[in-house]
């Protein structure tokens, strides 16, 4: 089946055409398939700002529809349902489709142009129109012929994706969202006048607006008879008697910012008296449109933030609600209960396990302390011994080091001159031998006598190269460290190595001559 989309998001937009079905065909189909919701935080669209709606029963149905769509790129049972969905909307293009390609399988440029210029089939501005067509090509498993043609078609798509964000919002949205993000920045102008106001009308009120609007959400959460919306949101226990919203001064600067930006056509101003509010002076025909819409608008306001906070909450509900997927957790549960049962039979048995095993702990830690003092009572005799010979070998050291003096040129060339006859040095004397490590000095020496031969000095860099032909590894270990010898082992993995702890350069050469 062909993976590729027309546009990429094309789930999204599959989502609002299955949406406008009957809520019971949603349902239907979300018990047919249970763990797709389940599973709906997986999607890489779930939370995309076109599913989520003021409504939080058309969000699930978006969201529903959505994960469904999702899914049906793995499944192809839940394709073929999906297909059988769309089909009873949109049969007449799916015919026209398989009559223009049942049988070819591929789209020319050709082809393709006269399909996409037919109004009939398509109009290419919208979104939902082209993610139908994509999917009914999938399943007829035409596959696109990619041309110039259809290249440039993608691009136009893809750019209209860039504007998603204006999908299906009005004006008055946009600009409540506008003024909604200047009230973050206390600075704006709009924060400024916004709280001016607010202060202007709570003098005018002789209290807090905020403690007033509080005051009447309060009354509406007590009345005997409850409005619709409360009643709703307490019967999906999004709010109970004991935990109510209460509105904070940043929900009051919303509220009148909504109210200004989509209702303020209904505040006529007419001719008569007025009335001053602060430093501004308003009829009182307008103050009293503006108080009545304030009145009307809390509540809905009120269940806007309650939704936007408890959204999970409410999807999780829906979930519940399904009997499959509740008999699958009372199952669950049975099975938790048994290995509660088990768990509690194994702890009462680990706690007689446990008693023991201390006891016998305790014995044993009794028996190495003081088998640790006798060692130590016997670490101490022989560092007192040790320490009497260091200083013995010290004073020897100074002896030596005043006697020994360093080579001069000419005993070295004598050196190296018997060295030559006593040992054939250019059996040795190749790039096959490397040595690896040694002190600087014993190096330089050896490179007088062994010039051919490859040295892997310390602290110095080498590429690759260096190590190719290299059959034979000298390692000085009186300095060497292990960075070395991994590098030596990855790039030479073949060649012999032996170890040389000896520092006289004629050792070893001895050394090497031996091994080789």
């Amino acid at each position: 089946m062909r993976r590729t989309r027309l546009i990429e998001n094309r789930e999204v937009f599959l989502a609002y055409v299955l949406a406008n079905c009957k809520f019971s065909t949603i349902e239907g189909l979300h018990r047919r398939f249970p763990l797709v919701w389940k599973q709906r935080d997986q999607y890489k669209y779930y939370k995309h700002v076109c599913l989520e709606r003021p409504s939080l029963k058309e969000e699930y149905k978006l969201k529903c529809a959505y994960c469904l769509f999702e899914a049906s790129k793995e499944d192809s049972i839940i394709f073929n349902v999906l297909f059988e969905e769309l089909y009873k909307q949109y049969g007449a293009l799916y015919k026209q489709l398989k009559k223009y390609y049942g049988r070819s399988k591929l789209i020319s440029d050709t082809g393709l142009e006269v399909l996409m210029k037919d109004e009939e089939l398509i109009n290419q501005s919208d979104l939902m129109d082209v993610s139908i067509f994509d999917f009914f090509l999938e399943k007829l498993e035409v596959q696109y012929d990619e041309t110039t043609f259809f290249n440039q078609l993608k691009v136009t798509y893809d750019g209209i994706q860039r504007k998603i964000l204006d999908f299906e919002l009005d004006i008055d949205e946009l600009n409540y969202q506008y003024f909604k993000y200047q009230l973050t920045k206390p600075n704006s102008i709009t924060f400024k006048r916004v709280k001016h106001f607010y202060r202007s009308y709570s003098d005018y009120l002789g209290q807090n607006v905020v403690d007033v609007l509080n005051d009447k959400l309060e009354r509406c959460y007590q009345e005997e008879k409850l409005s619709s919306h409360i009643q709703w949101m307490r019967d999906l226990g999004l709010i109970d008697q004991h935990t109510v919203y209460r509105l904070t001064t940043a929900d009051v600067y919303q509220l009148m910012t909504l109210l200004l930006c989509t209702d303020g056509d209904n505040l006529i101003e007419e001719e008569g008296a007025s009335i001053e509010i602060g430093d501004l002076v308003l009829p009182i025909s307008e103050l009293e449109a503006f108080e009545e819409l304030l009145n009307e608008l809390l509540p809905y306001f009120v269940m806007s933030q309650v939704m936007k906070e408890n959204r999970e909450f409410f999807f999780r509900s829906y979930t519940l609600k399904d009997q499959m997927i509740s008999k699958q957790l009372e199952k669950e549960v049975e099975l938790l209960k048994r290995d509660l049962k088990s768990v509690k039979e194994t702890n009462k048995l680990l706690k007689l396990s446990l008693s023991e095993e201390k006891l016998n702990q305790e014995k044993m830690y009794k028996l190495q302390l003081k088998q640790l003092r006798s060692n130590l009572m016997t670490t101490m005799h022989e560092k007192e011994r040790l320490e009497k010979e260091l200083e013995n070998l010290k004073e020897r050291c100074a002896q030596l080091e005043s006697i020994i003096k360093e080579p001069s040129e000419a005993e070295e060339q004598v050196y190296e001159m018997t060295l030559e006859q006593s040992v054939d040095v250019s059996e040795i004397n190749k790039a096959e031998i490397m040595i690896v490590g040694g002190a600087t000095p014993t190096i330089q020496k050896l490179k007088r006598i062994l010039p051919n031969c490859k040295y892997f000095e310390v602290d110095k860099k080498y590429n690759d190269q260096y190590f190719q032909g290299v059959k034979f590894a000298i390692l000085l270990t009186n300095i060497l460290n292990h960075s070395m010898t991994k590098k030596l082992d990855k790039h030479c993995p073949k060649a012999k190595k032996k170890s040389v702890t000896v520092t006289n350069v004629d050792l070893i050469i001895e050394e090497i001559v031996k091994f080789i």
